[in-house]
């Protein structure tokens, strides 16, 4: 049994996930301690604009990347793989990106919300600024295709705990909302120049020796247009609720959305980077070994699905007391609305490792199809349930579409049929037997 747990620690995937986890224990200290400051200072109706316009604004960004962000992690994750022609070129992409989804996200918000709330329009603004600068973020892909993404995260960790202090001398000052955004962006954008100069100094990975590479960009775009579809169906999926909320309720309903949403992203972050860590091994055992590719996808799933009851179990449990402790009785309906967030965790568990077994597989149009239909579900079921049920019907319009994205839309293709028995087995629990078997088998050797 030590022996096994040792070769556990020892793993490339698991090591890499521990620190992502840690990133997010850290990110979950300080986001709810800085948070809740922020959030009782605010007030709902304060905090709940802001949040309604980095909602706004999220959706447009998850467009900057053109689909491409996983496709470099695969091609950076080849042997003898051109990076800084890779990583050159998916600069271009993301620049070019980055401008687009800005000056439309500009026109769009003119049009809906400039004669109710100038406000809202400068403050997005700000965040797409921050958004264009962001271009040379994609050199954290690289160190995630190596495995290493203790480098992003160092170097990250730097500035969000020095922004963090910034907030808390800014409510000490009686600082406005626009303070508070322009921070936000100071956040990514400080620790993105941490990253840069030390890829420089301690990788020699230079910004001016990247190049642009048009084989390169027409192979990204071609299969990366499918996937930033898809990944701005996923963004609607998670945004479109604030956004809905604030339009058709009011900023006060985001606010308490928002706290909600703050719990939610926070579990449901951690699925999505274990994803995130085990891609490169999950493209390489597809190419090499099928029966192992499988196996450990099986793996995965189960133990998704039991991350997913206990973090409901554990929510169900203490999340009124944490609301009400922490950001006060203002907030008290973002209980409920966590509750229901947390019944969607299983199904945002299992479709992120679906989402990994069909982009190794070539499936991408598959998968681009699916979410964008689950996107237009998303928008039709917000739009009945919160004007039926305020904010409790935007939590459960997400709980009813990612059901069915992530889990009940296997039913349609092979392909996606026999990942849906892999989904219910792992949901039934069915492979568990075998693994707690195998467990106390090693540890009596």
């Amino acid at each position: 049994m030590k022996l096994f747990i040792t070769k556990i620690l020892r793993n490339d995937v698991v090591r890499n996930s521990s620190w992502l986890v840690a990133d997010k224990i850290i990110r979950l200290f300080g986001g709810l301690l800085i948070g809740a400051l922020v959030a009782r200072y605010l007030g709902p109706e304060q905090y709940g604009l802001m949040n309604f316009v980095s909602a706004f604004a999220a959706i447009f960004i998850s467009f900057s990347m053109l689909g491409i962000d996983n496709l470099v992690i695969r091609e950076l994750s080849r042997k003898n793989a051109e990076i800084n022609k890779i990583l050159g070129t998916a600069v271009k992409i993301r620049n070019c990106g980055s401008v687009i989804s800005s000056i439309l996200s500009l026109i769009f918000a003119y049009f809906l919300y400039y004669d109710n709330n100038s406000l809202f329009l400068l403050l997005l603004a700000i965040f797409m600024v921050g958004n264009i600068l962001q271009s040379l973020d994609v050199i954290s892909l690289w160190y995630q295709s190596r495995i290493e993404s203790k480098y992003v995260i160092r170097n990250k960790l730097i500035a969000y705990i020095t922004v963090s202090v910034l907030k808390v001398i800014a409510v000490a000052y009686g600082a406005d909302i626009i303070c508070f955004v322009v921070m936000t962006v100071v956040d990514s954008l400080l620790g993105l120049a941490l990253l840069v100069r030390w890829a420089k100094i301690k990788n020699g990975l230079d910004y001016f020796s990247l190049a642009f590479d048009k084989m390169i960009a027409r192979k990204f775009l071609h299969e990366g247009i499918y996937l930033a579809m898809s990944n701005f169906s996923i963004s609607i999926f998670m945004r479109m609720d604030q956004i809905l909320l604030g339009s058709l309720v009011g900023n006060k309903e985001v606010g308490i959305y928002a706290v909600a949403s703050l719990i939610s992203d926070i579990l449901y972050s951690i699925p999505i980077f274990i994803c995130a860590s085990s891609f490169p091994k999950i493209a390489s055992y597809w190419d090499e070994n099928r029966e192992r590719y499988y196996s450990y996808n099986s793996k995965i799933f189960l133990g998704m699905v039991l991350y997913a009851y206990f973090s409901c179990f554990c929510v169900y449990l203490l999340v009124d007391w944490f609301v009400v402790t922490l950001y006060g009785t203002a907030y008290i309906e973002s209980g409920m609305v966590a509750k229901i967030h947390s019944l969607t965790l299983l199904f945002v568990a299992i479709g992120c490792v679906r989402g990994n077994m069909l982009l190794v597989q070539h499936h991408s149009r598959i998968l681009s199809l699916i979410t964008i239909s689950g996107g237009l579900c998303n928008i039709a079921l917000n739009y009945i349930f919160i004007h039926l049920y305020g904010v409790y019907g935007a939590a459960v319009s997400v709980l009813v579409t990612q059901s069915i994205v992530c889990y009940g839309s296997g039913i349609f293709t092979k392909d996606l049929r026999k990942i849906m028995k892999m989904q219910t087995s792992a949901i039934l629990l069915m492979p568990l037997g075998a693994v707690v078997k195998k467990l106390v088998g090693r540890s009596n050797q």
